[in-house]
């Protein structure tokens, strides 16, 4: 069984890393996280009241003149962290997730929600825009994504 204190030193480190990273106020964040223990990525999104709509992390560098080594950076020690809270999960014999839902408010209360299927079928692109998607009701604005997502809402006999 995984120690709580260690979850809960994972966590923090996550939020404090969220929170360098955003470089404006904000009032929420929802990160999305895979791990395989080969390959690993995260991106997320945050809600503020500068933000007409909600800023995906891959676009902070540009909106917010954020220099892009840092910001690189910044996101590999977010992909650090998560790794190693991954490897928790394996060295304690659970059940290793393959994706983490970081929910984070601008109190710092926080929930986790971790996935453990993974359709290898499609690419991680696709799999974030599906969870974008049903977790936060996102749609895209490039083109090529918004037909990733009309092919699964499609498969689920669904339309936007």
């Amino acid at each position: 069984m995984i120690n709580e204190k260690k979850l809960t030193k994972y966590y923090n480190q996550i939020a404090e890393k969220l929170e360098q990273i955003i470089p404006i106020e904000w009032d929420k964040v929802v990160m999305y996280s895979e791990e395989t223990g080969n390959t690993s990525s995260v991106s997320f999104y945050f809600y503020s009241e500068d933000c007409t709509e909600v800023c995906h992390s891959g676009n902070i560098p540009d909106k917010y003149n954020v220099n892009e080594d840092f910001f690189d950076s910044s996101i590999d020690e977010l992909i650090d962290i998560n790794k190693k809270l991954w490897s928790e999960f394996l060295i304690s014999g659970q059940s290793t997730w393959c994706s983490l839902t970081f929910y984070l408010d601008s109190n710092w209360k926080f929930k986790v929600k971790y996935g453990y299927e993974r359709n290898s079928e499609i690419s991680r692109l696709e799999r974030e825009i599906r969870w974008a998607y049903d977790e936060l009701g996102i749609i895209p604005d490039d083109e090529y994504e918004k037909e990733l997502l009309l092919e699964y809402l499609n498969e689920q006999g669904k339309t936007l």
